[in-house]
């Protein structure tokens, strides 16, 4: 059931209980065991407080037992599938899955231009960052249908991956109250993207989406300017050493950037050129890093 209209946070529940996941009859993802989600999902529309988007789509997870309980805030990737599923990539559920099991409610939301969240797209611009934060105050204000807190505010992390990651890090920059930051084969610096990429066709989404000016740059580099100096929760950073598609030289940098500046971060560098490496590879560095005390 989808909402496209303004509503109390607090209903959500009671106005989607019954949508059911259709994911197992969808593909699975490559090299993953986890059984597809089987459980309830809930898909809706939610404003946007910020006034960049007319609405964001977004499909949540709730575990077992009553809350309050930490959530993930997933930002996908690009996608070249027609239309582009956003949130709805029935791929990744298996991997929701698992962190529905592990306790967190999982919410993945739709960037603008992808699943049911308008567009245009804006490579990893405000809009896309606005819509995250939006993702992120539907997260803080989420409860069941008995109007029970289902999400710890102080328990929430934000999870990118590719373009998803270079949203994440951008929105981490704005959102001091994160539990942690996780960044999945990133891009860090626009112009540095558009420079290693041998890819022409991310070279014209870059010009189509976004331009190359110097303010389209610094709004979507998080090593413009060292940007990543205003990022307070701890940051978690993996990247293939030779992915094709996003350099793992600025991974790097900005690892070291944040170290340098006193920040807390872990990165897994994996000797690989696949930009879409399995989960597995990280699961034990991931469940370390997503321990609560």
């Amino acid at each position: 059931m989808i909402l496209r209209s303004m509503f109390t946070i607090g209903m959500i529940a009671t106005l989607c209980a019954g949508c059911k996941s259709s994911a197992t009859q969808e593909s699975e993802v490559v090299d993953e065991s986890i059984p597809p989600v089987t459980q309830e999902y809930y898909e809706v529309s939610i404003p946007d407080p910020y006034n960049s988007n007319p609405f964001v789509e977004v499909a949540w997870w709730p575990p077992q037992g009553r809350g309050p309980f930490p959530a993930i805030v997933y930002v996908h990737g690009h996608s070249d599938k027609v239309p582009a599923p956003g949130a709805m990539e029935h791929d990744f559920f298996p991997r929701y899955r698992k962190w529905v099991d592990q306790g967190f409610v999982v919410i993945a939301l739709s960037q603008p231009g992808y699943g049911r969240t308008p567009g245009p797209r804006d490579f990893c611009g405000p809009k896309s960052q606005n819509a995250t934060r939006a993702a992120i105050r539907f997260a803080e204000h989420l409860t069941d249908g008995n109007g029970e807190k289902l999400v710890n505010p102080d328990q929430i992390f934000l999870f990118g991956r590719s373009r998803g990651a270079m949203v994440a890090s951008m929105v981490a920059t704005q959102e001091p109250n994160l539990a942690g930051v996780i960044l999945i084969s990133g891009l860090y610096h626009l112009q540095n993207l558009y420079n290693f990429t041998s890819l022409p066709g991310m070279k014209n989404l870059i010009l189509s989406e976004s331009g190359l000016s110097k303010s389209k740059i610094i709004e979507r580099s998080i090593l413009a300017n060292n940007q990543y100096t205003k990022i307070k929760a701890p940051v978690f950073i993996s990247h293939a050493t030779r992915d094709p598609r996003t350099s793992h030289q600025d991974a790097l940098a900005l690892h070291r950037g944040l170290l340098n500046s006193g920040k807390s971060s872990k990165l897994v560098s994996i000797p690989s050129d696949d930009h879409g490496f399995s989960y597995k590879l990280i699961d034990t560095e991931l469940d370390d890093f997503f321990k609560l005390p």
